[in-house]
């Protein structure tokens, strides 16, 4: 898969992802339409397809052993997530506590969203052990990955109604994730079938067409029937989601696929679904830090009447604020790298030249 051609469409979709994220927390504060709310319930399976998409990719690419394909795929996330709540935390007490501090990171709870880190740990401890019976080579390969499908479909089942992990909220309270996990898996054989390659117009416009039918179908249905089919199946439900949720993304990650590829083709809107695809690639700082802004800043002191310009600021400021808070971070980071740089190469010159005894010029 040439990551040039699939990483605008890609973080496009996580874009649409992060959207539907900011609209479910905003039920109630921004609009009270349940219908809408029901419309973004496709929002952390779609993240977690990718995810598995990108995962397969990335441990192909690199082929590092498990202990450094974890650490190389929880590095970015675990930094992010121990800034998150330390700055959660301060604001919320005006000063820093250790102690409450440890705990916080250890609970996931100090704001809604942060179940999804130890969710995505859950995942990425699992997703190497995936990747060796995915890409195992054998003569009946559909049979064997269909095989390990059904074994993944069981786990998740199992793990979804009989396991507990500290006690954390949706899928990151499940052991490897409940029924994320088949997600996950479902992303990775995405990736390793090639789905999302060789971008053509008519596969675009088949895959666009399809998706539209699919997530506009099981919307309409979720909004009259629930979640009627999950509770017979007892196979998820709201999160870990259950078939309806699956469904629901499946049919935007097709959406997002044939629209975004078509777009980025098109010269008129080739600017705009750059801009959407930039905005893309922030989403990990979205989704930690929108709830931020929305809490504890913009409910408290904004109040606009108007409900079209409360909402526009409102997304305004949960998406700008957040991009804002990571590129501070990048800038302290590469600010001291740079420092240490300096201070490596001070050593290096020092340490290069022969010590010469003291001598009297005059002499």
């Amino acid at each position: 898969m040439e990551n040039k051609k699939m990483i605008p469409w890609i973080n496009c979709a996580k874009f649409m992802a992060i959207c539907g994220v900011m609209v479910d927390h905003t039920v109630g504060i921004l609009y009270r339409d349940r219908a809408c709310q029901w419309a973004s319930f496709y929002s952390v399976s779609l993240f977690i397809l990718i995810s598995g998409l990108l995962t397969y990719r990335s441990i192909q690419h690199h082929n590092y052993s498990y202990g450094k394909t974890v650490m190389h795929s929880l590095k970015k996330i675990v930094i992010a997530y121990l800034i998150a709540t330390f700055i959660y935390q301060v604001w919320a007490y005006k000063g820093f506590d250790l102690v409450r501090y440890v705990k916080g990171l250890i609970a996931f709870n100090v704001s809604g969203p942060f179940y999804y880190v130890l969710l995505y740990i859950h995942l990425m401890l699992i997703s190497k052990v995936l990747y060796s019976f995915i890409a195992f080579r054998t003569r009946a390969v559909f049979i064997k990955d269909l095989t390990v499908g059904y074994c993944v479909i069981a786990v998740s089942y199992i793990t979804t109604n009989y396991s507990n992990v500290l006690n954390v909220y949706g899928g990151g309270g499940k052991l490897l994730g409940g029924t994320y996990l088949f997600l996950f898996y479902l992303g990775m054989i995405f990736a390793k079938y090639k789905v999302f390659e060789r971008i053509t117009t008519v596969k675009c416009l088949i895959a666009a067409v399809t998706g539209g039918a699919v997530y506009l179908g099981c919307w309409q249905f979720a909004c009259g029937n629930g979640l009627s089919v999950d509770s017979h199946l007892r196979f998820g439900g709201f999160n870990p989601p259950g078939i309806t949720f699956m469904t629901l993304s499946l049919g935007m990650i097709l959406l997002c696929y044939g629209v975004f590829s078509l777009t980025s083709r098109v010269k008129i809107l080739f600017s705009a679904t750059g801009f959407v695809s930039r905005l893309g690639s922030h989403t990990l700082y979205i989704f930690l830090f929108h709830r931020f802004w929305l809490d504890y800043i913009l409910r408290p002191y904004v109040a606009i009447s108007d409900e079209y310009l409360r909402a526009l600021v409102y997304y305004g400021v949960m998406t700008g604020g957040s991009i804002l808070i990571e590129s501070a971070v990048d800038a302290i980071v590469k600010t001291y790298r740079r420092i240490e740089e300096k201070a490596g190469n001070v050593r290096t010159v020092g340490q290069g030249r022969p010590f010469l005894p003291a001598t009297d010029s005059a002499a």
